[in-house]
């Protein structure tokens, strides 16, 4: 594993927030400007689509199945949305935990795991190691 400290992972967001201040202004003269400049850059969202997250469509069925895992899946985008922040917060107090000293390399790896950045499901190695409770690992932090 990598160790990041407290400091880069803040420089981190630091330079994320500047970026994203590069495409936004107060009467929306950089909204226009990018808008314009994308039309010749292979169209709308080419540029700003990487650092402006898309719009959620409000016509998502409720009722759905999940096309990586076959799951029938129930309430919608947003049911989907507050699990994925529950998740997030998870991961985030544990990574929290073991920059404090807390929380041990070993129950952090578990806790995170491994997931495929296509589908957002675990891989078989992370399955193989989970931590018995990763709700644990996140109340230990």
């Amino acid at each position: 594993g990598q160790d990041i400290s407290v400091e880069a992972l803040a420089d981190s967001f630091y330079y994320t927030y500047r970026l994203r201040r590069l495409f936004t202004s107060r009467h929306g003269v950089r909204r226009a400007f990018y808008w314009v400049l994308e039309l010749f850059f292979g169209g709308r969202g080419f540029i700003t689509g990487h650092v402006s997250p898309a719009h959620l469509k409000l016509n998502l069925p409720e009722d759905w199945t999940d096309p990586a895992t076959g799951e029938e899946r129930h309430g919608g985008a947003f049911a989907l949305l507050k699990d994925a922040q529950h998740r997030c917060e998870l991961f985030m107090t544990a990574a929290l935990g073991h920059w404090m000293g807390k929380l041990d390399e070993e129950i952090l790896e578990k806790t995170l795991g491994s997931m495929s950045y296509i589908t957002g499901t675990e891989t078989e190695q992370s399955k193989s190691q989970q931590a018995p409770d990763a709700e644990q690992a996140g109340e230990t932090a």
